[in-house]
């Protein structure tokens, strides 16, 4: 008698039940932590241009820029948005644009779609500007936040950027308000 190789038709039939059973399961998880994984990483980048330009401006004892800037990173532009993107660059003149001859340190792409980033109470506007001591100007006298949120306006799922009296960045976990 001559031996069967391979699987009964019920065999493949159980096998792909618990492989459905278990992508219906995982999907759902896989989503919310690409969701949480764009929230955080955004979050980060623009913590991570504050940085940059507080420890830029120590260093190079200057007044250093980050701007709200077109999608190029070519320009500084109006109106409080930063989800177009951020760029950082020394601002050897102090009129809060970049020149020709300034040297630009970081240009950033923004957010996501479906992502925005605006300060809360409008100190800064479209610049932050850090001294050469590390501290923001114009002196805030307590802290500032932006909200980085998302399109669902869900808080819980969204991060708070927080930059303190004396300049320094931190993220929370949660925004305070959301659009």
């Amino acid at each position: 008698m001559r031996l069967q190789r391979g699987f009964t038709i019920i065999e493949l039939m159980v096998a792909i039940t618990v492989f459905a059973v278990m992508a219906v399961v995982a999907i759902p998880s896989f989503v919310g932590f690409v969701d949480r994984n764009r929230t955080v990483t955004s979050a980060n980048s623009f913590l991570n241009a504050l940085m940059i330009a507080r420890s830029e401006a120590v260093k190079r004892n200057r007044l250093v820029t980050l701007c709200n800037s077109n999608a190029g990173g070519t320009a500084c532009i109006a109106g409080g948005q930063w989800e177009s993107g951020w760029t950082v660059f020394v601002d050897t003149n102090n009129n809060n644009a970049i020149d020709g001859g300034e040297d630009v340190l970081l240009v950033e792409e923004g957010v996501p779609n479906g992502f925005s980033l605006r300060e809360v109470g409008g100190t800064f506007g479209d610049f932050i500007d850090y001294t050469p001591t590390g501290e923001t100007f114009p002196l805030t006298g307590g802290t500032v936040v932006f909200n980085l949120c998302r399109a669902d306006g869900d808080t819980a799922k969204s991060r708070r950027i927080n930059i303190g009296t004396a300049g320094r960045p931190a993220v929370a976990k949660t925004a305070s308000v959301c659009p």
